[in-house]
């Protein structure tokens, strides 16, 4: 059973490095070795991680990162 979707975002924590906005790719298994390879949105590199050096991966909640300020983008009509 496959827990990712590609069309989330993904932050990682490996190897104590944080890495953010991630595009779930694949996961390989290579000489009994497990592989996440995810994709940098941002800068669009192609990361593999070694699933031993995974601390943790978590979906990140977009929808409460972006937030408008009051009045933004608003014409003010006095």
């Amino acid at each position: 059973m496959n827990i990712f979707s590609s069309f989330d975002y993904y932050e990682v924590d490996y190897n104590n490095n944080l890495f953010k906005y991630l595009h779930y790719i694949r996961m390989d298994t290579i000489c009994e070795v497990i592989y996440v390879t995810m994709k940098d949105v941002l800068t669009g590199e192609l990361l593999t991680f070694d699933h031993s050096g995974i601390n943790w991966i978590r979906k990140m909640n977009l929808t409460s990162a972006i937030v408008p300020l009051p009045n933004e983008g608003i014409a003010q009509n006095q």
